[in-house]
């Protein structure tokens, strides 16, 4: 037992003794570098995730805008399903911008402690613009959605051209069309704010170009 106690305080003592001793410079700037790398990653690894929500929802998107028409059960089903495809794939792009923008708001003094201030600017992603973009994009895919849905439950009125149906369906069709023009509107200016904002910040174009992984490539 005594054997044990003198065991204890000697390690007791080795361990305040380690501790006492300052760090060199050289592990302290390793440490620094093993912080900076850390945030640097994290960052990365985020735009990394919002880079891919946004292409899987323009991928979406593109698939939605064809010249096909739409005029059976199945193809209405077919279509809703891809709107609602769109709508989680803008849920999903929304949550990785915010994330991406709640980390560099969280972690700014540490960002600039560790010289990373060069990535403060991605947070303007999640301003205005993007807000403006995501608005419209919701309004145009619930028109859509209301659109489809109508069709599909009076698909019989709708083809014998009963006019109560009609003219329901025609005011659920401009609602549509308005709806497009403003969500094409809102993508035009934000895609011109992302342009501008390459132009004013080129060392960040890689982190946000929209690359598709290698297995959507194969």
């Amino acid at each position: 037992m005594e054997a044990i106690k003198t065991f204890c305080i000697t390690m007791a003592a080795a361990l305040s003794f380690v501790l006492s001793v300052p760090l060199h410079a050289a592990e302290v700037k390793v440490l620094d570098d093993l912080d900076k790398t850390i945030h640097a990653d994290a960052i990365k690894d985020r735009c990394s995730r919002y880079q891919q929500a946004s292409l899987a929802l323009q991928k979406s998107l593109d698939e939605l805008n064809t010249d096909e028409e739409i005029s059976s059960i199945f193809r209405i089903n077919k279509v809703l399903a891809q709107v609602a495809q769109s709508e989680k794939m803008m849920a999903r792009t929304s949550e990785e911008l915010a994330e991406l923008n709640g980390y560099l708001t969280v972690n700014k003094e540490k960002l600039v402690t560790n010289g990373l201030e060069m990535f403060l600017p991605l947070a303007k992603l999640n301003d205005v613009g993007y807000k403006g973009y995501e608005e419209a994009l919701k309004a145009y895919l619930a028109a859509f959605n209301d659109m489809l849905e109508y069709s599909k439950s009076n698909m019989p009125a709708l083809r014998v051209g009963r006019k109560a149906e009609m003219d329901a369906y025609d005011n659920l069709y401009s609602r549509y069309v308005a709806a497009t023009d403003r969500q094409g509107e809102a993508y035009t200016r934000w895609s011109q704010f992302l342009l501008d904002f390459f132009q004013e910040y080129p060392l960040l174009r890689p982190y946000l170009e929209q690359k598709p992984k290698k297995e959507e490539m194969s």
